[in-house]
Order: structure tokens, then sequence, then C-alpha cells
């Protein structure tokens, strides 16, 4: 219901419209009532009536004033004149001041019902149309950041590679869509970054996809979080492990202030993986572009920030990686398939765990910056070496090795030379205890008895068997041999197990982090604890921490 105030210095009138008008019909209430224009001010201003019925002529202040003042303390209230003057001064007052209606007095019911219900239609109107634009603001509010992160992609792939929309392909049009989204992309210096989770295919491309994403955006938000009033910039999710971040600085050419920057950007994207490594418990990787002021250059900074992330894979991963930072001319030595199988036939049917480990770093060279596609061969060749030394003791062996996942699965999805040589060092080194067990007989449960309580008390910081039997002053190739003919299983198997079952007591608190799970339970990094623990449980670290919460 609408209010109204009549102000008239003749008491007559005042009652008379105050009783004889059916308020109720039109949807108004009647809140006061002045006597003259300076006390119809006063009261309007206390009150805020939506229309003020108000005669011209009165003492003090009259109508004309009083509604020029009050326009600009009440810009929304209409007004309505009324006079006992047909005089077309006052209409030319009136049409000036534009005010909603002009009665004459003696006052028509009639007249006077008409101008209050065109008044009050006049108001709901403008009411509709305030709501409609809130909701349209509302809408355009909600939809910026899907627009915003659209446009960022667009401008991307603006090379028409994996492109978006009809625009793709045009960047001045792309950067005036942005303009209309509040994305001051002029005059500007640009440079991409882009934000990988490690090790995702192995430890969560498998999950639930509702579950990915939200990790995804998890990291999204954590970025932006970061880079808040530190630089202006837009992210959009390239998938559900990537993450592009579009970042926009003033044009610089003082030599000293770019390196500045630049050394901002990288202390920024570290705060950036040490918060992610905190608060989500995941690693990642963060490739740097250069820098460029051509939009139509950002699908090249694309390609730089991302060919920076793959370069992990001849290192470790879990950092941040500037596109400047060139890796090494690639390495291509050849090397014999038949040579290598009898070399890991060698070693793991007559070596010691040193010689796994002298043989892995013979072809897996830190220092020398092989193909990924060398490395991989290498890798699987090793693999298929080893597999068939089982196939030829036991039908049986590869499922008692392997258990859940496939070596061959796992081997794909690893990201880091560090990562392979890690994991086929455990994997020679379980098939050689599997052929110790299989060639010889054991003895002595005492010692046994020694070695598990050794690796209970310990398992935090034992690595492998020679540290595990190095206090009971026996060789650790006599101590498997024991071991595996009382227990079934190898020294180091035993150790693998201890490790999963605490890792599951610890990833039930849920105040732990996963990679903390790892380091208390003796892993350096959290690919490889990530890897054992999926091929002894069948799931991820992670999804046993999500499917043990309740």
């Amino acid at each position: 219901m609408y209010s109204i105030l009549i102000v008239d210095d003749n008491p007559s009138d005042r009652l008379g419209i105050t009783k004889l008008m059916d308020w109720d019909a039109l949807g108004i209430r009647v809140v006061g009532s002045a006597f003259d224009g300076q006390d119809g001010y006063e009261k309007a201003v206390q009150l805020r009536p939506d229309i003020i019925l108000t005669d011209i002529s009165m003492p003090r202040m009259d109508g004309i004033e009083m509604t020029r003042l009050l326009q600009e303390r009440l810009p929304d209230t209409k007004f309505i004149f009324m006079s006992c003057h047909d005089d077309f001064s006052y209409l030319k007052v009136a049409i000036d001041l534009r005010v909603n209606g002009y009665a004459l007095k003696p006052i028509e019911i009639a007249d006077l019902y008409r101008d209050l219900d065109k008044v009050r239609k006049t108001i709901q109107s403008e009411l509709d149309q305030e709501q409609r634009e809130l909701q349209q603001r509302n809408q355009l509010d909600q939809s910026l950041p899907v627009l915003r992160e659209r446009y960022v992609k667009e401008l991307l792939y603006a090379n028409g590679n994996g492109g978006y929309g009809d625009s793709a392909c045009n960047p001045a049009a792309i950067a005036e869509k942005c303009t209309e989204c509040g994305m001051n992309l002029s005059n500007q210096s640009y440079r991409v970054v882009i934000v990988q989770i490690d090790h995702y295919d192995l430890s969560l491309g498998q999950g639930d996809t509702e579950e990915n994403t939200q990790l995804i955006e998890q990291v999204k938000r954590y970025v932006q979080e970061t880079l808040s009033g530190q630089l202006q910039s837009y992210s959009a999710v390239l998938s559900n492990n990537r993450l592009a971040v579009l970042l926009l600085m003033p044009p610089e050419n003082d030599p000293e202030q770019l390196a500045l920057r630049e050394r901002k950007i990288k202390d920024l994207a570290q705060a950036c993986k040490e918060t992610i490594n905190e608060q989500v418990g995941i690693a990642i990787t963060i490739g740097i572009s250069g820098s460029t002021d051509r939009l139509d250059k950002l699908p090249d900074l694309l390609e730089a920030a991302e060919s920076a992330v793959k370069t992990k894979f001849f290192s470790t991963g879990n950092r941040v990686i500037l596109a400047s930072d060139e890796p090494a001319p690639l390495v291509e030595d050849g090397f014999s398939p038949a040579e290598l199988k009898l070399k890991v036939q060698s070693v793991v049917k007559c070596g010691e765990e040193q010689d796994v480990h002298a043989l892995i770093a013979e072809y897996f060279q830190a220092e020398r910056p092989y193909s990924r596609l060398y490395i991989k061969s290498i890798a699987y060749s090793m693999l298929h070496a080893l597999q068939g030394i089982l196939v030829e003791m036991d039908k049986d062996a590869e499922n008692t090795l392997w258990r859940d996942i496939t070596a061959w699965d796992t081997l794909v999805r690893l990201e880091t030379m560090e990562d392979i040589r890690l994991w086929l060092s455990d994997k020679m080194n379980s098939v050689r205890a599997f052929i110790r067990r299989s060639d010889h007989g054991g003895r002595n449960q005492r010692i046994v008895e020694d070695i598990k309580s050794i690796i209970d008390a310990g398992y935090g910081h034992l690595e492998n068997v020679a540290q595990t039997v190095e206090s009971l002053h026996i060789s650790a190739s006599h101590a498997n041999l024991i071991f595996k003919q009382y227990t079934g299983q190898t020294i180091f198997d035993y150790l693998i197990q201890r490790k999963m079952e605490a890792a599951k007591q610890l990833l039930l608190n849920p105040y732990v982090k996963i990679y903390e799970v790892a380091e208390k339970t003796g892993y350096k990094t959290h690919s490889y604890f990530a890897a054992l623990f999926k091929e002894y449980t069948g799931v991820t670290p992670m999804q046993y921490k999500t499917r043990n919460s309740g």
C-alpha cells in the first residue's frame, strides 16, 4: 500500500479529502496532513510519503516552494497540485516541476480519484522497472565469472586450436566482449600461467568426476585468493587437472623493473603452490610464460607455459618453472633391448639391492636430459624383462607382485623420471626377493620375529632391507631367505605392508594431509606413495580418505 500526505491551509478541504476518498480501493494510506508549506515540508521529511497532495497558495511557504525543496530531499515522491485558480502560470510551474497532476478546487472526487490512480500506477510501473533492472543486474553479476572465463579461453585459443565460440579466431572481437564484461585488456602486458595437478591420472583420474571437478575449482579459488590485491588476473579451468591464469600488468621497459616484476610473479606462484599443498593436500606444478603486449600472441604464451610444466618430467613436480628456464638439448642415445633384458635378468636373479640401484642409475642419468620417449622405452623394456622372468618361474607370480592395478597402467601414468626410477627399483627388488624365496629354504624363527619388531618400530624411516637387518649382523639376502620361509613374503613386502597399514590409519584422521601421511610412512615423494598405496589397496589415498571420512 502506498502512502500520501495532504497539505492544505483550509481545514475543511483537508478533512473533506481525507474522509470522502475511498483510499482502500486506491491502495493508498493517508499518513498525515499539514496546514501550510512549512508544516508540509517538515512532515514530508519525517514521513517520506509516496505521494503529496498539496494546495498551491498557502501562508508561510506555498506549495510550489515546498515542492522544489522536497524534490531535492525526496526525489522519488510524486506531487499533485490543487488550486482555486485556473491560471496558466500555475500550470506552467507544475509542468516545469514535473508534477504528476493538477486539480481545480472545488475538488471533484471522481477527478481526484483518477489523478491518484494514475500516480499510483506510475509508481508501480517504476517499481516494476527497478525490480526488472535489479534482476538483470543480479543475473549479469552471476554470469560475469562464467563469461569472463569463457573469453579468457577464447583469447588463449584464438589461433583456432580448440577455440571457443564464433569469435575464437578474432582477438579484437574477443577483447571488445571482455570490455563489456568489465575486463580492461587495453594497453597491458600479458603473461599466461598454467597450474597443473601432479599425478592426476595416477592418483585422481579414476575418481568421481564431480569430486575431481570440485578439486580443480578449489585450486582455482586458492590461486585467485593468493593473487587478489597483488596482480590483476583472470583464470579459466582448461580441464579437471589444468588451470590457466591470464596476468595483466602495465607495460614496462626498464630491465631492473622487469626483473623485479618477474621475481614477484614467481614468488606469488610459489605462494600459490604452498597454499594448495597445505590446504588441499595435493602437489601442483606451475608453468609461467614470458610476456607480450599483443593479445594475438596469447596462444603462444599458453604453449610456452604448458611446455614449462612438461619439463618437470626431467626432474620432479610440485614446483614453479619459468618458460625462460630452457632445458638442455635432449639426448637420444641408442640402447639394445636384448642387452638390457640380460642385465635385468642378471641383477634380479644374482644381484643385491645395490646392483639394482646401479642398473637404474646406468640407464636413467639425471644429468643427461633424455627425451620422454627414450626414457619410457627403457622403462617398458625393463618391465617386460621382469614380467618375462616371473612367467618363467610361476604363472601366479605376476599376480602376487602386481596386485590389483597393472604395472603397465602405473608406468604410463608416472609423470617424472624420478618417479620412474623409484618405481622400477621397487619392482626389481620385489622380483629379486621373490626369486630368493623360490630358490632357497629358511630357518630361525627368532630372526623373523626380530625383523618384524624392527620394522614395526621403525617403518617410518626404513627404506630398504639392508637398513632393516643392519643391527642383526646378517646379510640382507640371507635374512630374506629366512623371512620368506616363515612368512611367505619378503622383508621388503612386509615393510611395505606395515607402511600401508599405518598409512590407512593415518588417513582416518581428518586433520592429517595426504603428503604428511607419505612423510610419516617414510616416502619422500607424494607420487611414489600414492602409486604404492593404490597398488596395495586398489584406491588412491584421497579416495580412501573420502570413503572413510564419515
